[in-house]
């Protein structure tokens, strides 16, 4: 059976079909296929609850709710990227988290650290005076990283000068990145390149 057009897919609202295309498309079709991805997630508004979109890495990221017992409204909006270990056993994390509004539209990025539990600050954060001003009601942990025995705050400065010699413009002070999608990739690569060093 012949592949169905890109057509088809926004037609019949088949985001999985055109995410799987996504997935298995060769660098030349990524661009068209994550394309398709994001018309078909604009009209059905609640695949915002299940996956992220990031345009610049043309990638379509499945979100986890974090599971446990629901102990408040902000359990239901703090959503984890599929594949990462919120590491709660270790001490010094480095956080990245993304927040998004009630229209399900991307705030800001913003990198942190914490040395309890990833969901306890991410929640301290959602109910802080600061993002609700900004219109933040939930929020995906994109990545955290173990520090071992370093301080978590050299990893979150490395990440910060990296991130505001890249994106000047949006930076608000101390570690928010306005209408900006970190490359998770690269994130990756940051921290090994620092963690190296120790």
């Amino acid at each position: 059976m012949a592949n169905k057009s890109m057509e088809w897919y926004i037609t019949n609202n088949d985001f999985e079909g055109a995410k799987e295309r996504l997935d298995n498309t060769s660098p030349n079709w990524k661009k068209k296929w994550y394309a398709v991805c994001e018309t078909i997630y604009n009209n059905c508004k609640d695949l915002a609850k299940k996956y992220i979109l990031n345009p610049l890495e043309y990638t379509v990221t499945l979100i986890e709710k974090i599971v446990g017992k629901r102990k408040s409204k902000f359990d239901d909006n703090i959503l984890v990227a599929d594949g990462v270990d919120l590491l709660d056993n270790a001490t010094q994390k480095c956080y990245l988290f993304t927040f998004f509004n009630d229209n399900d539209e991307m705030v800001c990025s913003k990198v942190g650290t914490t040395i309890r539990s990833v969901k306890q600050r991410l929640k301290e954060e959602l109910k802080s005076k600061t993002y609700t001003q900004m219109g933040c009601v939930r929020a995906v942990v994109n990545r955290v990283y173990d520090c071992g025995d370093l301080p978590a705050e050299g990893l979150e400065s490395y990440f910060r000068a990296n991130y505001i010699k890249q994106f000047p413009d949006s930076f608000k002070k101390n570690d928010r990145f306005i209408d900006t999608f970190f490359d998770l990739k690269e994130a990756d690569k940051i921290a090994e390149k620092y963690l190296k060093k120790a």
